[in-house]
């Protein structure tokens, strides 16, 4: 199976509020989130103890965020259970915003892209586009989870990457449309433009799976 990713748009600085806020109503959701998520009653005893056991790894970090801030200075590559904190984490108080972008298969997309067109991007907007391939950790230095990761960037970096894809299309017209990745690029560029057109500044927010 391939990671798909998906962009809504959200608001990085309520969520960075909570982080060292040291509010249990902020634990307590994200403790409510995770049991929805996870759904313990639809599965069998073995296996709703052992989603269990999981509920409290990953809230066991989001308690941590908040409780001492990110990102943690002793943690250096972050897994599947920190991945799912930040995204729980992530919606905490906040709804995210639609967006075209969704269900890309991340190896099929987003590095290629990267590779064929590295040299004719922008340092910028190469360094900014790594991180929607790579992941843009909170918790530790590095993502290295062999499956799901996300990553986020400001309003300002989104109108940065935008503006750099927008002259990629314009030195290399191969980009529009559907020729090149079956509409990729097209694709990112147009997500990239919606959230920077709301009224009130949006940023950005991937997940990949």
């Amino acid at each position: 199976m391939s990671l798909r990713a998906y962009i809504t748009s959200f608001d990085l600085q309520k969520m960075q509020s909570l982080l060292g806020s040291r509010k249990e109503s902020t634990v307590q959701t994200a403790a409510k989130i995770l049991r929805e998520e996870f759904d313990l009653d639809a599965l069998d005893e073995d296996e709703a103890a052992e989603y269990a056991e999981r509920i409290e790894a990953i809230l066991a970090i989001c308690r941590r965020a908040v409780d001492e801030g990110v990102p943690f200075p002793d943690l250096k590559e972050e897994n599947e259970d920190h991945v799912t904190a930040a995204e729980t984490l992530a919606v905490v108080g906040q709804k995210h915003g639609y967006t075209s972008f969704e269900d890309w298969k991340v190896t099929q997309a987003f590095y290629p892209l990267l590779h064929d067109y590295s040299a004719a991007l922008s340092p910028r907007g190469r360094e900014l586009l790594t991180f929607l391939d790579e992941g843009r950790p909170l918790f530790g230095r590095k993502l290295e989870t062999g499956w799901s990761y996300y990553a986020y960037l400001t309003a300002d970096e989104v109108k940065e990457l935008h503006a750099a894809l927008v002259a990629l299309q314009e030195s290399h017209p191969e980009l529009k449309g559907e020729e090149y990745l079956g509409g990729f690029v097209e694709s990112l560029v147009e997500a990239l433009a919606g959230i920077s057109r709301k009224r009130k500044a949006r940023d950005l927010w991937l997940e990949a799976g």
